[in-house]
């Protein structure tokens, strides 16, 4: 008999919001080195897995035994996408009875509140680089907060994937892969990063594996802490030598950003910031948790970012099943007719690189009494969605940029509005508003409409986008989300919160009308021999 109840109504109606897919149509033609190195990665994503949802909520990798025990595939599969026992397409309702809330995730002790970890930082019972580091869990032992380093928390399963690592690194005859799964696997040990990063952001290699803890998405209590994921994916050459000019022009764009004067802060240096295009062929950890990835840019860790730069990621097939998957069905019903020969698979791979290239635009540290400190810090549980708001807004600023001198190839800007507002907003925001993606593009949907950009015909239920205000609109929630990163004005990015971050009526109803569509894509996790 299970000691679990489950919630089979959320999860049969959680199943059918997704849509199952192959990673890859056909295998990819690997060497046999590579195919080796391959199918090591594979495990170490498996134990990553493990790991990360340790990290959420311990209770689950019970759960996961129990189901797989009883072969039960149905639930399985809803634990494996969500990751933990919290329903991700639901507001993190639990479908498994007993299991607490989504705010006590396992990296911090019960029932933590943010005012006694400062109090402790405060009153030196913990050091407050210690208990802020991306790669430390609180716990709370006889009384007192202490950090315990990843490395120790996760020993077993870490110094597991560490000795795969190992193999993989041995099996590996490019140069510059085999120094990076060497330094990965010396990492997960000594829970220092940074040259591993280092070597991340250097590859020269047709694999192009990412694995760590450095994803915050999942902190929603502080912000502070990193997840672990793992990424393997196969390089696309042609793609990525397309889309390299774009990184040359990102000082030019970050010099000119709009923020409100007098304001002191630093600027990362955008000269080191290569841009990868690749197909993913396998996953673990934060990197499929709800949410599936698409692109990313790391490192997160302003202080590696500092001297080493930042790498974005984008995964091409997961872009082109997300458009097919799900925003074309969803524009066909809710999008302006008028409007839909104008959204393109192209220009929303451009507003995906444009996004992750305005993660590295902007302010990363603000000035201080105590002198400079970290956007994150500074703007705490509120920094991940109010930062993914920012960057959207920031990539259509960066399109208008690369528009003007003629860089999109044929993508004019109002296929790039489309394509924003259908892929991005109208997508997006059906995952729910825990979600950070989501909460950022609420505020974008309701900033805009307030301010002449999008429109909502009531008589058609169909919604559009205003090309005489939209450009006013966007520039306006530029320069407000620039400047509360800038000024690492909390309380400032709190009022912005509460007031635009929230399901106008519309919305509430139009996604009601369209309940039969996918929410978000599932991979098959199915593995390359």
């Amino acid at each position: 008999m299970s000691k679990y109840v489950f919630d089979d109504e959320a999860i049969k109606a959680g199943l059918a919001k997704l849509s199952f897919f192959e990673l890859l149509e056909s295998k990819p033609d690997l060497t046999d080195s590579e195919a080796k190195v391959v199918g090591i990665l594979e495990k170490v994503s498996d134990i990553l897995d493990n790991v990360f949802m340790e990290q959420i909520c311990p209770t689950t990798l019970d759960i996961v035994k129990e189901l797989e025990a009883k072969n039960e595939t149905e639930k399985l599969d809803f634990v494996y996408f969500n990751k933990s026992p919290w329903n991700v397409l639901d507001n993190l309702k639990p479908f498994v009875s007993g299991t607490g809330v989504c705010s006590d995730i396992g990296v911090y002790p019960e029932g933590l509140t943010q005012q006694e970890l400062e109090s402790a930082i405060a009153d030196g019972t913990i050091d407050a680089d210690s208990a802020r580091s991306y790669y430390t869990a609180i716990r709370r032992k006889q009384g007192k907060l202490e950090a315990v380093a990843y490395s120790e928390e996760y020993r077993s399963k870490l110094k597991e994937a560490s000795l795969l690592l190992e193999e993989a690194a041995m099996a590996a005859d490019n140069q510059s892969l085999r120094a990076y799964l060497k330094a990965t696997s010396e990492a997960l040990i000594s829970n220092d990063y940074s040259r591993q990063q280092e070597l991340w952001l250097a590859l020269d290699s047709r694999i192009e594996p990412t694995i760590g803890p450095y994803e915050t998405y999942e902190d929603r209590k502080f912000g502070y802490k990193g997840f672990f994921e793992s990424y393997v994916s196969i390089l696309e050459s042609k793609e990525t030598d397309k889309l390299k000019s774009f990184a040359l022009h990102l000082d030019e764009i970050d010099a000119t950003i709009p923020i409100e004067d007098g304001l002191k802060f630093k600027r990362k240096d955008q000269s080191r910031s290569p841009i990868v295009v690749v197909n993913e062929i396998y996953f673990g950890g934060e990197a499929n948790a709800g949410f599936v990835t698409s692109a990313f840019n790391l490192p997160n860790d302003e202080k590696v970012r500092a001297v080493h730069g930042s790498k974005k990621v984008l995964m091409k097939n997961i872009i082109a099943m997300k458009f097919e998957r799900l925003s074309k069905p969803i524009a066909g019903k809710i999008l302006d007719t008028s409007l839909m020969k104008f959204l393109s698979q192209d220009a929303a791979l451009y507003f995906v690189l444009f996004h992750e290239l305005s993660h590295g635009l902007g302010a990363s540290e603000v000035e201080t009494k105590n002198g400079f400190e970290p956007v994150a810090i500074r703007l705490k549980e509120l920094f991940s969605h109010i930062e993914e708001a920012r960057a959207d807004v920031t990539g259509v600023y960066c399109a208008m940029h690369f528009n003007r001198f003629g860089m999109m190839e044929g993508i004019d800007m109002k296929e790039f509005y489309v394509s924003y507002f259908t892929t991005n907003l109208l997508r997006g925001m059906r995952m729910g508003l825990k979600e950070a993606h989501a909460m950022g593009q609420a505020i974008e949907y309701n900033y805009l409409k307030e301010n002449g950009g999008i429109s909502y015909d009531q008589n058609t239920g169909r919604f559009g986008i205003e090309m005489a205000g939209i450009e006013n609109a966007i520039m306006k929630l530029v320069k407000e989300l620039n400047t509360i990163e800038a000024s690492g004005d909390y309380e400032r990015a709190k009022r912005l919160t509460e007031k635009y971050c929230y399901y106008p009526k519309e919305l509430e109803n139009t996604y009601k009308s369209i309940e039969d569509l996918p929410i978000e894509i599932m991979p098959i996790r199915k593995k390359v021999k």
